[in-house]
């Protein structure tokens, strides 16, 4: 069991209205009505995402296979897709849509198959309505997309638009936009998709130029999205919540420490471990 069950409509998200309702907005991905594909001819959901251990999402709802044909140009093509668009409130809100930090809760038993000690692992409190052990989660598509953002917002054509007014040259944001890299370095080479794109002759040069607009089988993003905003929990609510009393927690080496500015509002009392996360 992954999610807790109908108390989470009482956390339903609502979209604001500056928010595109669609994470194809604008063209940004372009599926073909037909294909010839029989996607109920596939195998069960656990085969046909066998790349995930014990993903408990797949148990919880049917992710459909969709034919979609990346759009891959490297030109600006018309409609110009929100996220090729330079930075503007709408492209923020576009990006904000789909880079939700919101919570889920999850099981004692998806804690325990992917590793991790349910002991040592943050929970939800009773009074969310989840049961006792509805322990904190995220589901990991929105931190990879939060980390794309995140470089986006870094290059140097959106810097001063994101930056101008802020202090960025320190070893939080450096060490932020690295753990970034690593993460999606790490995600596209477990995932490792090995759709082969053609290549083409043009008259623009001499060699063969590739055609990256292919069609792949891809996840329903929307229905992913849909879920989570429907069972996840406000950020607000989620920030608001405190170690309990009777939880020992890791204690974090000094550079941790400082980078995170702990010790702008509490002494260093030389209570130090090795834990980095």
């Amino acid at each position: 069991m992954f999610f807790m069950g109908d108390s989470f409509r009482r956390w339903q998200y609502t979209s604001v209205n500056n928010e595109p309702d669609n994470y194809k907005e604008q063209g940004s991905l372009e599926a073909p009505d037909s294909l010839g594909v029989d996607i109920d001819a596939w195998p069960s959901k656990r085969q046909r995402y066998g790349m995930i251990l014990n993903a408990p999402l797949f148990d919880e709802i049917d992710i459909p296979l969709t034919s979609t044909r990346l759009n891959g140009t490297f030109l600006e093509a018309e409609p110009l897709s929100i996220f090729r668009q330079p930075p503007s409130p709408e492209v923020d809100a576009a990006w904000a849509r789909i880079e939700s930090q919101r919570p889920v809760p999850i099981s004692h038993e998806y804690i325990s198959a992917h590793g991790k000690d349910p002991a040592r692992a943050a929970k939800f409190p009773e009074s969310f309505g989840f049961g006792k052990e509805a322990y904190i989660g995220r589901i990991d598509v929105f931190h990879q997309i939060h980390c794309l953002n995140r470089l986006r917002m870094h290059l140097k054509d959106n810097y001063d638009y994101y930056y101008a007014d802020s202090d960025t040259n320190n070893e939080y944001h450096r060490l932020h936009v690295s753990h970034c890299v690593y993460m999606l370095l790490q995600n596209l080479m477990c995932t490792a998709n090995v759709d082969v794109y053609p290549h083409t002759w043009i008259d623009a040069q001499q060699n063969a130029f590739p055609d990256f607009s292919i069609n792949h089988k891809c996840r329903d993003f929307g229905a992913i999205l849909k879920y989570h905003d429907d069972h996840s929990v406000p950020i607000e609510v989620f920030g608001a919540l405190r170690r309990p009393a009777d939880f020992e927690p890791l204690i974090m080496n000094h550079k941790f420490k400082t980078i995170f500015q702990w010790y702008d509002n509490h002494p260093d009392d030389g209570d130090l471990g090795t834990e980095i996360l």
